[in-house]
């Protein structure tokens, strides 16, 4: 006899497609698990092979129906208000289609190494004090530049050839910040060549965590207590971010919105967790948003109001 084939539809927000997301399904009392691979589209089919074993104690697949959830007019029966902004924001900003959620979703799969690390720390002290859209535009202007630096290279630089990098990449003479930034960044260089591997790295400064994925708040405080410059509890939490961790930079816009909510950062933060979006991808979602559509603090609690003043959070 041919096996049964058991067919179920599930719904699913958008941002669980674009990221991936892990559901539940429960069959005569008992419970399987469905991974859901990132950048599903409606309509994908997930099977379970052979689940029937579990659930009818016969053989047999259970095919999924993914069906991805459309984001409309703002409503309750959408979810909770700070699920509902996050929905609505990025949909907004292009969903998938937008380069920094890509680069955000991939970030996610990067093995930790002290080379990743150290891209991730020149753009974090880089876009110290700045804002980021700022910094990017400075990092497309100098691109050649950027990518030939790693750190087994840049840590060789002795202090007339720092001296000669930071000229190329700024006018005469460089400011001290810049100067500072560079310096910083060097030093870093030179703390990460101690480290006789990638494994003992990961194992000293990340408990030997092995994906970017897999990193979080508490990362980023053991990152702060290293007291490197520029790498303070906001710069620290934001370089877990960009690793492909769950962190929230605590930056002028989420402050903004702190302020409009009334919401501490752990409350914001325990608010995401519990509705399972993750805290990086909240991050870039809402950065996008508030750069692409609001563009100064002083518009935003104006705009907040009107676009989400009937569901204060």
């Amino acid at each position: 006899m041919p096996e049964e084939t058991v067919k179920y539809e599930l719904t699913i927000r958008e941002f669980e497609a674009i990221a991936g997301t892990i559901k539940q399904l429960l069959r005569k009392g008992k419970r399987l698990e469905i991974n859901i691979p990132r950048g599903v589209n409606n309509g994908t089919k997930v099977v379970l092979p052979n689940a029937l074993k579990i659930t009818d104690g016969k053989a047999g697949d259970i095919l999924i129906l993914i069906k991805v959830s459309p984001v409309g007019t703002i409503s309750p029966q959408f979810g909770t208000t700070i699920d509902l902004i996050f929905q609505i924001c990025l949909h907004e900003i292009g969903g998938s289609e937008n380069s920094d959620v890509r680069r955000h979703i991939e970030r996610a799969s990067f093995v930790i190494s002290r080379d990743e690390f150290f891209q991730a720390v020149i753009w974090t002290v880089w876009v110290s004090g700045m804002s980021r859209k700022a910094a990017a535009g400075f990092r497309r202007n100098n691109e050649e530049k950027f990518r030939n630096i790693d750190f087994m290279n840049f840590v060789a630089l002795d202090k007339l050839q720092l001296e000669a990098f930071m000229e190329s990449l700024h006018s005469k003479p460089v400011r001290q910040r810049a100067k500072q930034k560079w310096q910083t960044i060097h030093y870093m260089a030179k703390w990460l060549i101690k480290f006789s591997s990638d494994d003992s790295f990961r194992y000293e400064v990340f408990q030997g965590k092995y994906m970017g994925s897999e990193l979080d708040e508490n990362d980023a405080f053991r990152l702060k207590d290293l007291k490197f410059p520029f790498i303070r509890a906001t710069n620290a939490s934001y370089l877990v971010k960009t690793l492909g961790g769950k962190a929230v930079k605590d930056d002028r816009w989420v402050k903004e919105l702190l302020t409009w909510g009334n919401l501490s950062l752990d409350r914001l933060e325990a608010k995401l967790q519990s509705l399972n979006i993750p805290l990086g991808f909240f991050d870039t979602v809402f950065w996008c948003y508030c750069e692409m559509f609001i563009r100064r603090t002083d518009l935003f609690q104006d705009h907040f109001d009107k676009k989400f003043g009937s569901l204060k959070i």
